[in-house]
């Protein structure tokens, strides 16, 4: 890997990471734990500006502990729904936590000591390349990705309604997407929508869809509506300088649009080899994430290729097992095998080529 001539503004810097996203912040962390000097590049005036429902399954999964601080709910639960039927409640102890994602990034860069710099935007363009200073890594997100990509928008709104301790999901055949409803509090939910489809299209649906919901319909929006893209193309990292890591590698379940959790392990993974001396790429291929997410991706194209009656028939059919399973990634190559046998075979073919 090549090195880049950067100037930095702490003399001595080891790397130079661009996003203090989920990514970047893991890689940030794992690089000062090694003892290098990093320094964290953020074009915003804090952490994670994208929105996002801020919903991390399973985090027990990550290679460091969520500070509880920036913990809003803890989730026992999800509830699937396709085209309006409920076809899935899948409950078990700390299933996941709802979290302030900039709260939480803030905390881990402040105890692990990473410098970021924040209004700090870098225009690659105006580097210069040579061998004799520190490295770059980038971790800007999905404006960097060069995959497919998807709308996606949500509302935080404040409701009458006690909310409980359940991931709420609502698959929708149509759009190739879902409706998702994420509770933060007793009263106070994120709930928003994401598909192929155009943003007027989706604000559109998203209001019918609360406006059909009892618990939603008399809510207060407690913010403007928010919007993003979502990588669902598929993780793409390149032998090239410099190194792309996170949503700018597209590390988003394409399923499920899930991006903390994949990214933070792609991230410190990356990092984790950069500190011994082995290749990041390579590191990156043999992470579980890497190979999910692109399995993940398959289906996804599969879907894709199926007529709308069809696609809702074909998770309506699903084993639950399977349902939850895939699109949480909980699952091992050794369990896929257990996997594959519960699964239709459209489904079955796919899986096995990851076995």
């Amino acid at each position: 890997m090549k090195a880049v001539k950067v100037t930095c503004r702490v003399a001595g810097t080891d790397y130079l990471i661009i996003g203090a996203g989920p990514a970047g912040i893991s890689a940030g962390l794992k690089l000062s734990e090694e003892g290098f000097k990093v320094e964290v590049h953020e074009a915003a005036r804090k952490p994670a500006m994208k929105p996002c429902g801020w919903g991390i399954p399973l985090p027990e999964t990550l290679p460091f502990q969520v500070p509880e601080e920036s913990v809003k709910k803890h989730i026992d639960g999800a509830s699937l729904y396709v085209d309006g039927e409920h076809v899935l409640d899948y409950t078990g102890k700390n299933l996941g936590v709802v979290v302030d994602k900039p709260l939480m990034l803030g905390l881990l860069a402040d105890q692990h000591s990473v410098d970021v710099l924040y209004k700090s935007p870098v225009n690659l363009r105006r580097m210069r390349f040579g061998p004799d200073k520190g490295r770059v890594i980038i971790a800007g997100g999905f404006p960097w990705y060069k995959g497919e990509t998807i709308n996606a928008i949500q509302l935080h709104l404040k409701t009458s309604y006690s909310w409980g301790e359940l991931f709420e999901f609502y698959f929708d055949s149509g759009i190739i997407g879902y409706y998702w409803i994420f509770p933060l509090g007793k009263h106070v939910v994120k709930v928003g929508v994401g598909g192929f489809k155009d943003v007027s299209t989706l604000k559109s649906l998203l209001d019918r869809f609360i406006k059909r919901d009892e618990r939603l319909r008399e809510s207060q929006p407690i913010s403007k509506l928010e919007g993003a893209k979502l990588a669902v193309g598929g993780i793409r990292v390149e032998e090239s300088y410099p190194l792309v890591i996170g949503e700018a590698a597209g590390s988003v379940y394409p399923l499920t649009g899930e991006g903390i959790r994949p990214s933070m392990i792609m991230g410190y993974s990356a990092a984790k080899a950069l500190s011994n001396g082995e290749d990041p790429i390579k590191a990156i291929q043999r992470t579980d994430v890497y190979w999910k997410v692109n399995l993940q991706r398959k289906i996804l194209e599969k879907v894709k290729q199926l007529a709308p009656k069809s696609r809702a028939d074909f998770l309506k059919n699903l084993n639950p097992e399977v349902l939850i399973r895939v699109g949480l990634g909980d699952f091992t190559k050794t369990s896929l095998l257990r996997l594959i046998l519960k699964s239709p075979k459209i489904l079955a073919a796919i899986l096995k080529s990851f076995v």
